[in-house]
């Protein structure tokens, strides 16, 4: 008889660790956090501009879209763009008053995300003063 509740306690400690095992309390959150410093002087471009911002990009890797929240502060915004390292733009964004909000409808290709995740897009903020772009930053995963 101590042998049958001694089996079964531990089958009951076996089975309540199954179900709670580690992958039913913590889902793996499918978003990517990318961040963007916006100055004038950097490798992108180089500028005298004191204006500065902050880009943040919120890839989720199931939908494939992205969520970008943008604010800067210094400069009078005539155009904004996510551009591909050396390739031109790949998204215009509009509005252009901060704080700028902006939701893809595009999913990103395999390609696109790969070409994310490895830090070859930055955002560009242009105004009349630098119409080819005032401030920038690249895209670092955080």
């Amino acid at each position: 008889m101590k042998k049958e509740i001694k089996f079964l306690m531990i089958l009951f400690v076996l089975l309540c660790n199954l179900s709670c095992s580690k992958s039913d309390s913590n889902p793996v959150n499918p978003n990517i956090v990318y961040k963007a410093n916006l100055v004038g002087n950097n490798s992108i471009q180089t500028t005298n501009s004191t204006a500065t911002g902050t880009a943040t990009l919120t890839y989720n890797t199931t939908t494939k879209l992205f969520t970008l929240a943008v604010t800067y502060t210094g400069l009078t915004v005539t155009s904004s763009h996510i551009h591909k390292i050396g390739a031109g733009v790949i998204v215009a964004i509009s509005p252009n008053v901060s704080p700028i909000n902006f939701t893809s409808t595009t999913p990103l290709t395999t390609t696109e995300e790969t070409e994310l995740a490895s830090s070859q897009y930055y955002f560009n903020l242009h105004s009349s003063a630098f119409p080819g772009g005032e401030i920038s930053g690249i895209f670092i995963r955080q």
